[in-house]
């Protein structure tokens, strides 16, 4: 049994996004090629992470908090493309409030799937100034509500 865990269901829910693909959604920013290219400069990338939360003790609902890192680079320029990685955080924002209620979720890497049932945003995008020269990340935490699907 492969299990569905936290990281697989927010970045399936990340995918099911209108304008994310699962090229764009991975728990760690791919390394640019030989050459320097960066393979995702014109779609940005998002790098999902677990940040805490609560398990119910009697309901096996999961609750965590996880963080969304949206990326943006503009290699011509030198200069982080701040709007854009602000624009994907919004449609991850977008996300959050155009879900009809429960999502069921295909896990590619697990056997099991996800019913989600909530995605709240519990802070703002804000700016992180600690990445690298050209790179533009705007971060953002979201409280998930999900169970497997049998």
């Amino acid at each position: 049994m492969i299990y569905a865990t936290t990281e697989k269901v927010v970045a399936a829910w990340l995918t099911s996004l209108p304008g994310i693909t699962t090229a764009m959604v991975d728990f760690q920013l791919p390394e640019p090629d030989d050459a320097g290219n960066v393979s995702w400069a014109s779609t940005g990338f998002i790098t999902p992470y677990g940040v805490g939360g609560k398990p119910d003790i009697y309901v096996p609902v999961a609750r965590p908090v996880v963080g969304v890192k949206c990326w943006f680079v503009d290699p011509n320029t030198g200069r982080p493309p701040w709007q854009k990685a602000a624009n994907l955080a919004e449609t991850v924002r977008a996300g959050c409030f155009t879900d009809p209620g429960e999502v069921f979720l295909t896990l590619p890497t697990a056997t099991q799937n996800a019913r989600l049932m909530q995605v709240y945003m519990l802070t703002e995008p804000r700016r992180t100034f600690n990445d690298t020269g050209d790179y533009a990340c705007v971060d953002l935490e979201l409280q998930m509500h999900w169970c497997v699907a049998n």
